[in-house]
């Protein structure tokens, strides 16, 4: 659990991909979490409570849902995948599980990703794609408007965790996106991701008693925008 602030979501995993297969950058993503050390100390003990620290010789998935749209659910994850292969040196990559429609994903030069893998169109080896950092990698949402129901999420994560120590995805809002759901029910955790003065208590514990309704295990809440400690009533639903 952790409270950091950090902007609203600056840039987009479902359309996220580089037609010349050279690799995609997260600098968007990186850029409040490389400017603040406080941020990344926060990220640090987000981490460190789920355990990820100490993936030796296993592989966890944790899917990071937001309560609201556009609260820094992104950045929050792909900032816990930095430290995991950066600072721990263990291999990890982002999933865009986020399928939502968005603006750009239909077209023609955008890569392939969960959509397509998921459907069969593509391999998953041909999907992944490297970042600027070794040992981070990124599996974009892929094109296209399908969503994943019914489809075989379970043997995804597990193809990853063959090649991944740490399977981090970034999904829609649980409350809002059905789907989402269906991820935490496959996952190993779920952290949900809050907004300070934005997010209603309502729905944040709504989130959580849908997370674990489905089957999932809510590890966490990191609440953005507030640097006091959190809310009793808040750390005793956790």
């Amino acid at each position: 659990m952790t409270d950091s602030s950090v902007p609203r979501r600056a840039a987009d995993l479902r359309v996220l991909g580089d037609p010349g297969r050279a690799g995609v950058s997260l600098a968007p993503f990186l850029g409040p979490v490389r400017a603040s050390e406080q941020f990344q100390g926060q990220l640090e003990s987000l981490l460190q409570r789920l355990g990820l620290h100490r993936l030796a010789g296993e592989s966890r998935s944790i899917v990071f849902s937001g309560v609201d749209s556009a609260i820094g659910t992104t950045t929050i994850a792909v900032g816990v995948g930095w430290i995991l292969a950066t600072r721990h040196a263990l291999p990890t990559v982002i999933v865009g599980a986020d399928l939502r429609p968005a603006v750009g994903s239909e077209g023609g030069a955008a890569k392939a990703g969960v959509r397509q893998v998921l459907s069969g169109a593509a391999s998953l080896e041909s999907a992944l794609q490297r970042t600027e950092f070794s040992g981070f990698d990124v599996l974009p949402a892929g094109h296209g408007g399908a969503g994943f129901a019914g489809a075989d999420l379970g043997h995804l994560l597990r193809s990853l965790e063959r090649s991944y120590r740490a399977v981090l995805l970034d999904t829609a809002p649980v409350l809002d996106y059905p789907e989402t759901a269906l991820l935490t029910a496959e996952a190993h955790g779920t952290v949900l991701v809050a907004r300070h003065l934005a997010s209603s208590r309502k729905r944040l514990v709504q989130a959580g008693t849908l997370v674990r309704g489905s089957g999932g295990s809510l590890r966490g809440v990191a609440i953005n925008g507030i640097e006091e400690p959190l809310p009793a009533w808040l750390a005793a639903r956790i």
